[in-house]
């Protein structure tokens, strides 16, 4: 029989239990339905992407059909972090409705973003470099950067829930303001070495052979203001299968940044990793930029991805 937790409110049904398809135990008392704790709410979206409709969750686990409506769609406040389900659930739900394969390499790629942020602050560190913000807007720490999840107790019961929800709000991925992403673009580039000939002609060097590709930066879509700007057409290609994600729903992004073409990015991708890093995010990420409202541009996984496949065109 399930256990109770430790004040007895509630019963988590096993394995065994959808697998026979044979509810929980009815709990003593008048009131047959309980709320969920974090376990619950776990199962219910594991079982739920199995294929289990949510009144036969319900069934199941003596709740309401709207509890269990609110796991699913993870609509309690706080949220659960869902990435942590199957630590919570037990090794039988891993092994009866195992996680699909998008997750495994959801996880796989979150490992590769932490080892690779690890092995970047240590080159950062003993080489010596500076790694302030490249623009005032990457002091400023998000919201999303300070929430953390404090749900993750098994036995949590007493979860408040909001009384509406408000669906996302539709924004624009971009402000009207002109020529923004473009100074943006042009504020990452290296500053412009003077001319010693002007002072000191005796003291005049041989001139620094300029990096290939930045003049097409600084001339990126600086043509007729009135012209939209087009992706090149390997563009939307390179973006379909971008370390096996599809970020072709950024393309708009991209090329509003500048970014119009592969040649583009092959040229930032003979960047260093910290300054790949840093300009990718401030040119494409809420975090980073400010002209971008609301949930506009890439997140956190998709940056990296995108990241990834750039360093990709350095052996290409």
């Amino acid at each position: 029989m399930p256990a109770a937790d430790a004040r007895g409110r509630h019963k988590n049904p096993t394995c065994a239990n959808f697998l026979n398809n044979v509810p929980v135990a009815a709990p003593p008392g008048p009131h047959t339905r309980r709320a969920l704790n974090r376990k619950g709410r776990a199962i219910c979206r594991i079982v739920h992407a199995h294929g289990w409709k949510i009144a036969g969750i319900a069934d199941i686990m003596r709740v309401h059909y709207s509890s269990v409506h609110r796991a699913v769609s993870n609509a309690y406040v706080p949220r659960d972090n869902v990435s942590k389900d199957y630590s919570h659930v037990g090794i039988d739900f891993r092994k009866h409705f195992p996680p699909s394969a998008e997750s495994e390499a959801a996880d796989w790629l979150r490992m590769r973003v932490m080892a690779l942020t690890e092995v970047t602050l240590k080159k950062t560190a003993t080489a010596g470099v500076e790694t302030g913000p490249l623009d005032p807007s990457d002091n400023e720490s998000t919201s999303s950067d300070k929430v953390k999840s404090e749900t993750d107790d098994e036995h949590e019961v007493d979860y408040h829930v909001g009384r509406s929800i408000n669906p996302p709000v539709r924004t624009s991925p971009l402000r009207a303001d002109a020529g923004g992403p473009h100074m943006r673009m042009t504020r990452l580039l290296p500053p412009a070495q003077p001319n010693p000939m002007r002072s000191k002609p005796h003291m005049a060097a041989p001139p620094t052979p300029r990096t290939p590709g930045i003049g097409l930066l600084r001339t990126a879509n600086t043509g007729n203001p009135r012209t939209k700007p087009a992706a090149g057409p390997g563009l939307r290609k390179f973006l379909q299968d971008a370390a096996g994600f599809d970020l072709t729903v950024h393309l708009p992004l991209l090329v509003a940044c500048g970014i119009g073409d592969v040649a583009v990015l092959r040229t930032m991708a003979a960047w260093d990793d910290a300054a790949l890093h840093r300009a990718l995010r401030q040119l494409l990420t809420a975090a980073g930029s400010p002209d971008l409202e609301g949930g506009a541009g890439l997140n956190g996984v998709e940056l990296i991805a995108l990241e990834m496949a750039v360093q990709g065109l350095r052996q290409g």
